[in-house]
């Protein structure tokens, strides 16, 4: 980490997930989409050089780390909780890291080294209130929230349920 003061953010993330009643039904590739788009968008108050999001790993996934914009995220193995456990205690400047988390372990982990700790609540109503604040105000009945691709598949999904039609397709 710089000398600059710049904070580094470490977010649990099925922790967070798990956390968001909208999230919890989705399937982990779905839940991760949504974190990791909501944690990209984010203004943080503090000026941050970074922001990792560490997930639990398996099979190929685990141990890998991949870029999605500004963020880093982390599938770890055994567990997210043990890398992040790992990345507070041997951080060189812990006073300036964030922890996003609900997990107690990994909190007294964080508190023990100086770290600031914020919950996963805190990080949705933060990346929820900017949200809405960049989106643009649209009539009562303005259906584009959703990007037309989850609009179509969510379209093929229901027609498949509803009305039996295996082979539905785009009209």
């Amino acid at each position: 980490m710089d000398a600059s003061g710049s904070r580094t953010v470490l977010i649990d993330g099925y922790n967070v997930i798990k956390r968001h009643e909208p999230w919890r039904r989705l399937t982990l590739q779905d839940g991760r989409t949504r974190l990791l788009a909501l944690v990209s968008g984010i203004r943080w108050p503090v000026p941050v050089r970074s922001t990792i999001v560490v997930f639990d790993g398996r099979g190929a996934d685990a141990a890998a780390v991949h870029r999605t914009g500004a963020v880093e995220v982390r599938f770890a193995s055994p567990s997210a909780d043990a890398c992040l456990q790992h990345a507070i205690r041997t951080s060189t400047h812990p006073d300036r890291l964030i922890v996003i988390t609900d997990d107690g372990d990994i909190l007294r982990t964080a508190k023990n080294h100086g770290a600031r700790c914020h919950s996963s609540l805190w990080l949705l109503a933060l990346g929820l209130k900017q949200r809405e604040r960049a989106e643009p105000v649209g009539r009562p009945d303005d259906r584009s929230a959703l990007p037309a691709a989850e609009a179509r598949r969510i379209t093929e999904e229901l027609a498949k349920r509803w009305l039996g039609l295996e082979g539905f397709h785009r009209l």
